[in-house]
């Protein structure tokens, strides 16, 4: 077991964090490990311990869990906070951390591609021949490239989503904004 630095505690993480709505039941974490015991991602990812990381929220251990990639193995099942004896809503508190997280810009590499993804074509897995096959074999409708992009785009522009992952706008070409203007 190591011993942790005195210089790496925040004081006033516990309170950081209980003075938002989803984090008003962090204090009544009795530490008993029933959301670690419940959690499926807990159970196949080495290092993933909600209770853990609930006791770094109460001793202020704010760095080491806002730059923690394991923050982000949270599947958002919510199986913690449903069998949480004391009601600690241990998933909020996760987002929250994941938030806090993102703010300081540690967002791991796949979600960033993923969230560059969305804001290119509006969906999370592009849409490729196969599955276009598989849609006519069915009989479905078939299935646009691009979905809901422009209004994607001008909601990641209004909340600066595209800053909080880096997003790399391209350079529109001429031919393009002489068809996008009309």
């Amino acid at each position: 077991m190591s011993i942790k630095k005195r210089s790496s505690i925040d004081l006033g993480f516990r309170t950081e964090i209980s003075s938002f709505p989803e984090g008003e039941t962090v204090n009544l974490c009795y530490q008993c490990g029933t959301c670690t015991g419940a959690c499926p991602s807990a159970k196949f990812v080495e290092g993933f311990n909600p209770r853990r990381m609930m006791d770094d929220v109460l001793l202020g251990f704010k760095e080491r869990l806002i730059s923690s990639s394991l923050l982000w193995t949270c599947s958002l099942c919510h199986t913690c906070h449903e069998r949480c004896p004391q009601g600690v809503h241990v998933s909020h508190i996760l987002i929250l951390l994941k938030n806090l997280a993102a703010k300081e810009k540690n967002i791991p590499e796949g979600l960033k591609k993923e969230a560059a993804q969305i804001i290119n074509e509006g969906l999370t897995v592009p849409v490729g021949d196969a599955i276009l096959r598989r849609r006519r074999s069915l009989n479905l409708p078939e299935m646009p490239y691009t979905v809901g992009v422009d209004e994607i785009r001008e909601i990641v522009k209004t909340t600066h989503f595209d800053q909080l992952v880096d997003f790399k706008w391209k350079e529109e070409t001429k031919e393009e904004k002489e068809e996008a203007t009309g």
